[in-house]
């Protein structure tokens, strides 16, 4: 007997400054060497898959999960929430592609469960 399971996730990913995020990932230089990008929706979907299979590691920051050609993103315990590192820029301000926070609004739950035909 064959059994499939459908899960489902909700991940929010908040870009604090979305005019520097479209300046950086959609318009600017980023695009030549990752991935091109026609709008934010296209860059949340990419970012937040990418986010939930990346592993995580623990270094002086804390809690992280990096994605690479998206930064390095550190837990708040306190706010359930990842924050894009800023360890190679002090200055939030001066992240190029602004402040990017993200947070599992839905854990991975099982939506579904269905019996599939023997073949």
């Amino acid at each position: 007997m064959k059994i499939r399971s459908t899960f489902d996730c909700k991940i929010d990913v908040d870009f604090q400054d979305p005019a520097k995020a479209q300046a950086y990932f959609i318009d600017g230089d980023w695009r030549d060497f990752f991935y091109a990008f026609d709008n934010l929706e296209e860059v949340t979907e990419h970012l937040a898959l990418n986010f939930h299979k990346a592993d995580e590691y623990y270094d002086h920051e804390g809690l992280n999960r990096s994605i690479e050609g998206f930064g390095s993103y550190v837990y708040q315990p306190e706010t359930h929430e990842w924050r894009l590192s800023e360890d190679a820029e002090p200055d939030e301000e001066s992240l190029d592609c602004g402040m990017i926070v993200i947070r599992y609004e839905q854990d991975l739950k099982c939506s579904d469960i269905e019996k599939l035909p023997n073949q």
